[in-house]
């Protein structure tokens, strides 16, 4: 390893030049007993002291690593359970479970989601993200085979919330990617345990995979943050109504909700109406309409033909460039037809100066000269004013 590399690595833990002997192993946890000896000498010829923790120094690696520093002792945690705290509103978010937006079945029983036993692989989480950030893919395996609990809880979590068509092992896919980027973003300076910091990775990358695929009609991030962010808030507000045994009509519900987010009430009606008509969709062959004998699918434009407006401006804009090339009297018809034939104008098909030459019964250096001379002045023209509405 580089001098540069390894000061950076360890320039969070130090102090007065000095580094924790357990810090150090940490750190370093990744490499063999002889490479620790050679970095120990790297620091060494840096001026940084490796010492115990009754501040003496260490001369030398004991070649009789104490893995207590850095293995995960089963035992501490009762069968692998992995405690968190969820004091957090973020982590503890409340939705309106009555909702169809949400899964009806939220509340089953989870025993039917098979979650692994979690398996030794004997590095702790903070040894291992130290693997993955100096470049080992092994390590990225080890440790979500490691956090595979962690992952499968919160991705099935989210999973659960919402009436998505995406798998739960897509989920759980998504979560393990996730779990990755946190690993290669953990600074070791946190004062924090890596299944805490790597939650909000896991969960952004899950609700991410909802948003994107987990729609028949996708809305955009920032408009699904925003539902979201008013279903949480709006069931809030219930909940603390109904403790209080406050009564409300509906708009008095809305206004309140407004007057907490600082919105309109507009904005907040816009956004549940967008959430029931699109965001409960399952299928595109849903009936719709007063007498439900109409499917989505009928009303959903062909991508692979043009729109009526579409039609519409390339018509107008079809008039336009024939307005502006015949008003160009110094450009002949044969320049007019070889830019209408090289730019596939009109509907046509673009043309190489090979082809056109062929056609003309010249040579395509003849043709590229002529389109040329025709696009400066076609370039100079006041009427090519008029087409720039359509760029």
């Amino acid at each position: 390893m580089e001098i540069g590399r390894i000061q950076e690595m360890v320039k969070p833990y130090l102090k007065e030049n000095k580094l924790e002997k357990k810090d150090f192993e940490c750190i370093f946890s990744f490499l063999r007993v002889n490479e620790k000896q050679q970095v120990n000498k790297i620091l060494q010829s840096v001026n940084i002291t490796v010492v115990d923790h009754s501040n003496k120094e260490v001369d030398s690696i004991n070649r009789n690593i104490n893995k207590e520093e850095f293995l995960i002792d089963s035992d501490k945690k009762g069968n692998n359970e992995i405690q968190l705290d969820y004091s957090d509103n973020y982590w503890n978010m409340e939705f309106s479970l009555n909702d169809d937006f949400f899964r009806d079945d939220i509340n089953e029983d989870k025993s039917q989601v098979k979650i692994k036993e979690k398996t030794n692989i004997g590095y702790s989480n903070r040894a291992l993200c130290a693997r993955i950030q100096s470049g080992d893919e092994q390590a990225k395996q080890d440790l979500c085979i490691q956090n595979e609990r962690l992952v499968r809880k919160f991705a099935y979590m989210d999973w659960k919330r919402f009436k998505t068509q995406i798998e739960l092992d897509d989920a759980i896919q998504a979560g393990m990617l996730g779990l990755i980027k946190a690993a290669e973003r953990f600074d070791f300076s946190y004062n924090t345990e890596f299944s805490t910091y790597a939650i909000w990775w896991i969960r952004q990358r899950v609700i991410r995979e909802i948003y994107d695929t987990g729609f028949v009609i996708r809305l955009p991030v920032h408009m699904m943050e925003k539902i979201i962010k008013i279903e949480i808030k709006m069931s809030n507000v219930i909940i603390e109504m109904e403790n209080k045994h406050i009564s409300y009509t509906e708009s008095e519900l809305m206004q309140e909700v407004a007057n907490q987010l600082d919105v309109s009430v507009e904005e907040i009606e816009q956004c549940l109406l967008l959430r029931k008509n699109y965001l409960n969709i399952t299928s595109t062959n849903v009936k719709i309409g007063d007498d439900f004998e109409n499917e989505i699918e009928e009303f959903l434009p062909d991508t692979k033909e043009k729109s009526v407006e579409d039609k519409a401006i390339d018509n107008s804009m079809h008039n336009d460039i024939i307005k502006a090339l015949n008003s160009l009297t110094s450009i002949d018809e044969r320049a007019k037809n070889i830019l209408i034939m090289r730019f596939g104008l009109f509907g046509t098909n673009p043309h190489t100066l090979e082809e056109i030459g062929n056609y003309y019964g010249v040579t395509r250096e003849r043709i590229r000269q002529i389109e040329k001379r025709a696009l400066q002045k076609l370039k100079l023209s006041k009427v090519t004013k008029q087409l720039k509405e359509y760029l």
